[in-house]
């Protein structure tokens, strides 16, 4: 963005809060449109040691590069206040962070450079011992809507089953790839989790009683719960944003089928009734519609049926269909995709606004696509690199983010408990 416009329409922005005494100021940023020019100055340590500020300083600049929304200029200078800022005018910068880090606090100013106002100062509390890693992430997610409007996804986790420790277990992480933690030990197959809105839990299927059964456990790991133990199958669960309605494969000893049971874990109704394989069900964010996999016509294609288990259409893919997960702004439908002579999986993602399909991996088997609490990223697993490792990638496309575990790591899902709880 030429770096003039932006500046002018800060200063138009700053100003009319000023004059109007606007709460909500930022410089909304749409699309793949042009980055904002963004300094990130060092952390003023008033508390703690210079080594916890380091720590946070690298949290902030993670999560505001990760959103690929700023071009975003680190600086070792001193902020010495409004009076210094003359000495940035002439750098190509829009805005300029001045992080904080306080006992119990952790801010940063946020001032453009053009008008030389604040815009203002973001805090968040902040404790350690505790989740301090967390505190600042709110921080990230607080400067990210203010300068753009847009919910950010610092706060977010992923759930996934990993074999590290001898057998597939549930694991949590944060998003960008640190406190991992294990969730299950049961020395058993635990696979296919999903977060549960509004109960803060994991719901996954278990082999540990020889039944594969669903499960849910607390976030914390505690609380081992059944919801289905009906012989056969009982897998690939689906929960809508309001947390009370339920889609799980179950197969009663015959074809696998979809059906829609309640927080307790009752059968409400059966949805689907081909003599064939349905399963793998996905909800639109109304919770009305669902997404889901279906080989009654032969090979597993994307079906879509409302939740009353009418008004069932096939989306026009062709190939080998699986792992479909549909995303929360209800626009696209992420699924791994094996084209008809083709040998290896990749993930596609198909446009239900434009009824259009477009591929973003291109190595190896790809498999179990989940966006983004914002739509906007996709986090899949991939045997790429030899073993099965999870990987982050924008949904336009580029280069992948690898994350950093031992093990093979299978059927991620992204969440975010304070985006929906």
């Amino acid at each position: 963005m030429n770096s003039t416009i932006v500046k002018s329409l800060i200063s138009i922005i700053v100003l009319n809060s000023l004059v109007f005494g606007a709460t909500d100021v930022y410089l909304k940023l749409t699309g793949q449109g042009p980055q904002l020019n963004v300094g990130l100055l060092p952390v003023n340590c008033q508390y703690g040691d210079e080594e916890l500020a380091r720590k946070v300083y690298a949290i902030l600049r993670y999560d505001l590069n990760f959103t690929r929304m700023f071009n975003l200029q680190e600086s070792t200078a001193t902020f010495r206040g409004l009076l210094d800022l003359v000495n940035w005018q002439n750098s190509n910068l829009d805005i300029l962070l001045v992080p904080a880090l306080e006992k119990n606090r952790v801010s940063t100013t946020i001032i453009d450079i053009a008008s030389q106002q604040i815009i203002a100062e973001i805090s968040q509390p902040f404790f350690r011992p505790g989740d301090w890693r967390r505190n600042v992430h709110q921080l990230s997610n607080n400067l990210i809507k203010k300068l753009t409007g847009r919910d950010g996804i610092a706060t977010s986790q992923i759930v996934f089953s990993n074999d590290s420790g001898g057998s597939k277990e549930i694991y949590l992480i944060d998003y960008d790839g640190q406190n991992l933690r294990r969730l299950t030990n049961n020395g058993s197959i635990n696979i296919l989790p999903r977060y549960w809105p509004k109960k803060q839990r994991i719901i996954f299927t278990t082999y540990r009683y020889g039944n594969p059964d669903l499960y849910s456990v607390k976030l914390d790991g505690s609380d081992f719960t059944a919801l289905s133990t009906r012989q056969g199958l009982n897998s690939a669960a689906a929960i809508d944003r309001s947390g009370e309605k339920i889609l799980l494969t179950i197969s009663k000893g015959q074809y696998p089928n979809i059906y829609l049971l309640d927080p307790a874990g009752n059968i409400q109704r059966r949805l689907t009734f081909e003599p064939a394989v349905d399963t793998s069900p996905s909800f639109a964010p109304n919770g009305q519609e669902f997404v889901f996999i279906s080989d009654r016509w032969g090979n597993p294609s994307l079906y879509i049926m409302d939740i009353a288990g009418t008004n069932i259409r096939r989306l026009p893919v062709n190939g080998y269909c699986d792992s479909p997960n549909w995303s929360g702004d209800g626009r696209f439908i992420a699924f791994s995709h094996r084209p008809a002579r083709q040998n290896f999986f990749q993930i596609a993602v198909y446009d239900l606004l434009k009824n259009k399909l477009f591929t973003i991996t291109d190595e190896g088997n790809n498999g179990n696509p989940s966006f983004s609490p914002d739509s906007r990223f996709l986090v899949f697993s991939s045997n790429r690199s030899g073993r099965w490792q999870l990987y982050i990638l924008p949904l336009t496309g580029g280069s992948p983010i690898r994350l950093d575990i031992p093990g093979n790591s299978y059927s991620p899902y992204w969440f975010d408990c304070e985006r929906y709880d």
